[in-house]
């Protein structure tokens, strides 16, 4: 995950807001946009929590409505509209409900494609037992595919289990020997990359179990949900079990969406916060992988609608104000100082930051101070009244 900085002083010390461009292999959609803000822990005294604030061009921070309060010092933001320039800034605030001065300005803006990411499909979960009359197992990616119709490579990988060899890795339905196996018997993983022409790409994985004796166990990741953004949410796997041996581990893995952050991925029921949503609804898919005692696995889907139930088609309040007069972002840029976007360029599906000043495109994006120069260090004069 690459980290774009941007400093300025906040309660007299350095408050730091980042943009983090994920660098996934989940499927893109074609509309809506997803990234990850995250900024420095203030050193102020008594801090309580923190609010993310946004704006679109040509209107001003709506300070009385927040799009996101908490404790944490990072957010996922989903829904986010093509072609579409956001500003982004964080404010402390303390027990009193005083709030600092804003943080530095971010700028988060995605061109839009018209191409999407192929879909990977790697098949269902096998089990084959090694006292039948197959000594051979066959892969399956043959539900992968391509949205725009493009041409797809296909490239197979042995993830865990005992080494075997695939009969062409490149091949849509690749080969192997089923292995020798005792009363455990064995698990295997394999993944499937696919990549397309424009070299967009996904990955998706397989389980397959050869077993003699012990059976596998079932993996139920539980029902699928519709929640609201910017709430708690708990997953379940309690419904998983195993016929004739105990399960001794339990894997959460985030599969699609704007990422979040789990609260322990070896729980049988972790939480995470749904991310802040604007234009667009956003979904996230969720994986659970299974052990049991003797090695065996499985693994199981769901999936989890956020909604934002305040926000319209647009996802900016009706009553938001706008400024007055010409709107000029070359104000406030710091001359002297950048805050340089360091990505990978063999990931086309990295997101593209640019910033509007002038009237001309930047290939960087800069630092703004935003600080307010009577109210620097001083947090009793930011007191909001609204709260």
């Amino acid at each position: 995950m690459d980290r774009l900085r941007c400093t300025c002083t906040f309660f007299g010390k350095h408050f730091v807001l980042f943009v983090l461009a994920a660098v996934i292999f989940f499927p893109v959609t074609a509309n809506a946009v997803d990234t990850q803000l995250a900024w420095g822990r203030s050193f102020g005294s008594d801090i309580a929590g923190y609010r993310l604030y946004y704006r679109q061009a040509h209107q001003s921070h709506d300070y009385n409505h927040p799009l996101w309060e908490g404790t944490e010092t990072e957010t996922a933001i989903a829904g986010l509209q093509p072609d579409t320039n956001y500003y982004f800034v964080v404010r402390a605030f303390n027990t009193s409900n005083i709030e600092s001065a804003d943080s530095n300005e971010v700028l988060f803006y995605k061109e839009e494609t018209n191409t999407s990411t192929p879909v990977a499909d790697a098949g269902p979960d096998q089990t084959v037992n090694d006292q039948g009359l197959v000594d051979s197992v066959t892969l399956n990616g043959a539900n992968s595919y391509d949205p725009d119709s493009q041409t797809i490579s296909y490239l197979w990988s042995q993830l865990d289990g005992p080494a075997v060899t695939l009969s062409d890795p490149n091949s849509i339905k690749p080969v192997f020997s089923m292995p020798e196996v005792d009363d455990d018997g064995v698990s295997l993983t394999f993944q499937l990359f696919v990549i397309d022409e424009g070299w967009l790409h996904s990955t998706d994985s397989v389980i397959i179990n050869v077993t003699h004796e012990n059976k596998p166990p079932v993996s139920d990741s539980g029902h699928d949900q519709t929640v609201n953004d910017n709430i708690v949410v708990v997953l379940d796997g309690s419904g998983s079990y195993d016929t004739d041996d105990a399960i001794v581990s339990f894997l959460w893995s985030q599969t699609s969406g704007a990422p979040v952050s789990l609260s322990d991925p070896a729980a049988e029921q972790p939480y995470f916060t749904a991310p802040v949503v604007l234009a667009d609804d956003a979904s996230l898919s969720f994986q659970l992988t299974v052990t049991d005692s003797r090695g065996l696995k499985s693994t199981d889907s769901c999936i989890v609608d956020v909604k934002n139930p305040t926000s319209d088609s647009t996802g900016i309040s009706s009553d938001q104000p706008v400024m007055g007069g010409n709107f000029n972002m070359s104000e406030g840029i710091s001359s002297g100082g950048g805050c340089f976007i360091s990505t990978s360029s063999s990931d086309r599906q990295l997101i593209s930051f640019i910033i509007k000043a002038a009237g001309n495109f930047m290939n960087h994006f800069f630092n703004t101070e935003k600080v307010n120069t009577k109210t620097s260090g001083s947090l009793d004069k930011q007191q909001n009244p609204n709260r």
